[in-house]
């Protein structure tokens, strides 16, 4: 007999709720599609020809932390020019040395070679690998991107072409060993008509049948590659819609070529993807593009993929421009697409199971691997925050929850929570627990991790603590103490708590033991710079678990970083590529003025930078900035709390490169502390800054040609910004020029200003003109205004 246990518990968190329906001896699981062990994969494309190495050490180590199944070797630059065996053989063990699986390409080129030739040098490569090495490499490719490589001609020729070289490559590599498996042709996308012609036409192009005489195929699987080219599109949104209609394009044309050449077991035609990712660095670079990815591999799972690598690990710096592909930012932190694909590495094996929601805004998938369900919802709304009602299986859900969720895995188990815009939740479920993850547009801005809890299904609410501030360290500077605060068991101090703190880089940063006591709500942890680095400092509690109700211990984890690096002591002049932290944005040089600058700002990009201010007080913060955008852009300066110390809209002053001095005032206090530039709206070049004590002779101020337009108040101001006509008056000193204001005054008056036709004087001229009579300055007259 089979008994059923029902429960079920309202957690301290009011919309937080779990209901359990256990089934004891046995537990009914939705049938669904076996998970590939290779489906996460990556590329690997660069390496020196003599020595092997490519990526860095930290690269490579983060690349197996991600959990990382497959790479493969290959790409354009790869296809161009092949390097030896024995380079090759280097490159297999170290992929399987940091736990993945490696996928091979060989080349497609003729590069003036013969055929016969290329066909010798494949064959070479399997035999050498495979045969005298031993290496067992199962996962091939034959050639990239064959439609690029080909000068775009029209698809209409390719299956002729790709054929040509793909059969006879393809017969002397299973010649050398038959188990492998060959995917191909990796094409720039997935050409409906030319691929259905290779692999489901049955004419002289199709390569989807049996070698003639043999008892193998020509290939084993069908790949493609994909970078969605829209601009100015979410990736969250279009992106993902983008690929996954490819997905479901290429399963279906396997179905349809598996009919027609009875493959079926071991022998059936297979599909993957050798390449994805947003359009550029500037793309990848963002939270959004994580989530994209992760229902790339959601439709993957569902239309049974072998595997799905993006390009790449590691490119052009990690510059978040161009080229940059990387799922690595260039300070070394994970992204939005390396977090997304790592819960799926780590967490989504055995069967996929299926989601629905109630809300467009809101995707969800999981996976059933034995008594594990391991579940990820994606809220792509950039506002909206839902309250939520899982279950785990497709039974409907009672209640007036706002956003309800159904996941087929076949358990009865409710789970409730909320979830904020632009979040990612993934949630692995245990028999008395569950594991909550969350990463948000907010961890990602702050290059932090996912934050985990705990949390409990027997009734153990878990512990509670507030969330600490980045914290900025002086590189030959002391031990900061932090305060920690909100400390809770979650049970009315019932339970023994013990915090521990871990720093993520001890070669940047070293983390002293949480001084902590009973039940006290407030605890320090003292932090100390050991070089100039970074690190993510993971504060976690945990509870001892409440032994009556057989519930098992649970814990809340919070992480915050930790920067080391020196600061700039005031007054100084500030390069704008000279930040400690950034987002967004992307240097490109300075045609007119020095170094590089800030540019290519979108809303919510910034740029952080800390100083060393000697006393406390009134200051000039001076911005070197261009525009040529249509809109007018605005930024802020803000300080380390979030509090807004000035506001700059910027309009345009001729060019890009046509650069314009502005001076905005604050108040400063004593010591260490960070100052961000952030932007509310897209469209300036900041080239440098110069913050100064202001001596008084500093006024906030704006150049507009034939006007002057300015605010006196020292926080929280508006500045307009503007190019300053040739005809018209900058007056930056009491000591103007008479000639250059008769000047003015005779323009103005024959109906030259700016401001005004009909002789009449412009409101800069009038002011000039008394200047000159009353020999002082007036208080609308800027001074320093360039």
């Amino acid at each position: 007999m089979i008994k059923s246990i029902a429960t079920g518990y309202w957690l301290t968190k009011a919309t937080r709720t779990t209901i359990g329906l256990f089934v004891v001896g046995c537990m009914s699981t939705a049938v669904a599609q076996e998970i590939s062990p290779l489906l996460v994969g990556n590329n690997l494309w660069y390496a020196n020809q003599t020595t092997g190495v490519g990526p860095s050490e930290k690269v490579w180590q983060q690349t197996k932390e991600m959990g990382t199944q497959v790479i493969r070797i290959g790409g354009n630059a790869y296809n161009d020019n092949m390097p030896s065996n024995a380079i090759v053989e280097q490159w297999v063990n170290l992929i399987r040395a940091n736990g993945a699986e490696p996928i091979i390409q060989v080349s497609q080129h003729d590069n003036a070679t013969p055929l016969n030739d290329r066909v010798a040098a494949a064959k070479s490569l399997v035999e050498y690998l495979n045969v005298t090495k031993s290496l067992n490499v199962k996962y091939w490719n034959i050639g990239n991107e064959p439609w690029l490589e080909a000068e775009r001609p029209p698809t209409s020729t390719l299956p002729a072409m790709v054929a040509a070289y793909i059969k006879p490559i393809a017969a002397a590599m299973k010649e050398a060993d038959p188990s492998i498996k060959i995917f191909g042709p990796d094409e720039a996308e997935f050409f409906d008509d030319y691929y259905a012609e290779l692999f489901n036409s049955g004419g002289p192009n199709d390569i989807g049948g049996l070698v003639p005489g043999k008892n193998y195929y020509y290939v084993d699987g069908i790949s493609w590659h994909r970078y969605p080219q829209e601009d100015n599109v979410d990736p969250a949104v279009a992106g993902a819609a983008d690929i996954v209609a490819r997905v479901v394009k290429a399963k279906a044309l396997v179905d349809a070529a598996n009919a027609r050449h009875n493959r079926t077991g071991e022998n059936a035609l297979e599909w993957s993807i050798g390449e994805y990712n947003g359009k550029g660095g500037s793309v990848v670079h963002t939270f959004e593009n994580g989530q994209m990815f992760a229902q790339v591999l959601g439709a993957s799972m569902k239309y049974e993929a072998t595997y799905v690598a993006t390009w790449s690990m590691f490119e052009n710096g990690g510059s978040r421009s161009g080229t940059d592909f990387s799922m690595i930012d260039g300070n070394g932190t994970p992204r939005s697409s390396y977090r997304h694909m790592e819960f799926i590495a780590k967490n989504m094996k055995g069967n996929y199971a299926d989601g629905t929601t109630t809300n467009t805004n809101v995707v969800a998938f999981g996976a059933v691997n034995g008594s594990q369900r391991a579940v990820m919802i994606m809220n792509r709304s950039t506002s909206a925050a839902y309250n939520y009602t899982l279950r785990l299986n497709n039974d409907a859900i009672a209640g007036a929850s706002e956003l309800k969720i159904n996941i087929d895995t076949g358990s009865a188990q409710e789970y409730s929570d909320s979830i904020a815009p632009n979040t990612s939740i993934f949630l692995v479920f245990g028999e008395q627990n569950v594991t909550v993850s969350t990463y948000s547009k907010t961890h990602f801005l702050a290059d932090l991790p996912p934050t985990e809890e705990l949390v409990s299904l027997c009734g153990n609410n878990r512990p509670t603590i507030d969330t600490v501030e980045p914290v900025f360290l002086e590189a030959n500077g002391g031990a900061k103490v932090i305060n920690l605060t909100g400390i809770s068991d979650g049970n009315e101090c019932t339970q023994t708590l013990t915090l521990t703190a871990t720093s993520t880089n001890s070669a940047a940063v070293l983390v002293d033991n949480i001084i902590h006591s009973g039940c006290d709500t407030t605890a320090t942890v003292s932090v100390s710079p050991v070089a100039v680095g970074n690190s993510t400092i993971n504060i976690t509690l945990q509870d001892s678990g409440i032994p009556a109700n057989n519930c098992a211990a649970v814990s809340k984890t919070i992480s915050f970083n930790a920067l080391v690096a020196n600061s700039v002591s005031v007054p100084a002049k500030i390069q704008g590529e000279d930040y400690n932290e950034a987002s967004g944005l992307v240097l490109g040089n300075s045609d007119t003025d020095e170094g590089e600058h800030l540019g290519y700002a979108d809303n919510n990009d910034f740029a952080d930078y800390y100083i060393n201010v000697p006393s406390a007080g009134n200051y000039a913060v001076q911005f070197r900035i261009a525009s040529a955008a249509a809109t007018v852009p605005t930024f802020e300066l803000r300080n380390e709390a979030g509090t807004v110390l000035g506001k700059i809209t910027v309009a345009n002053t001729g060019g890009w490169q046509t650069y314009q001095t502005i001076t905005l005032l604050t108040n400063l206090p004593q010591g260490q502390q960070k100052l961000r530039i952030y932007y509310t709206g897209s469209g300036t070049n900041i080239d440098w800054f110069e913050v100064k004590q202001d001596d008084g002779t500093f006024e906030q101020c704006t150049c507009v040609s034939g006007s002057v337009q300015a605010s006196s108040s020292s926080t929280a101001s508006s500045i307009a910004v503007s190019s300053v006509a040739a005809s018209s008056v900058a007056a930056s000193s009491v000591a103007s020029s008479a000639a250059t204001i008769s000047s003015a005054a005779a323009s103005s008056a024959a109906g030259g200003g700016s401001s005004g036709g009909g002789g009449s004087l412009s409101l800069v001229n009038i002011l000039a003109l008394m200047m000159l009579m009353f020999g002082r300055r007036l208080p609308a007259i800027k001074r320093h205004c360039v």
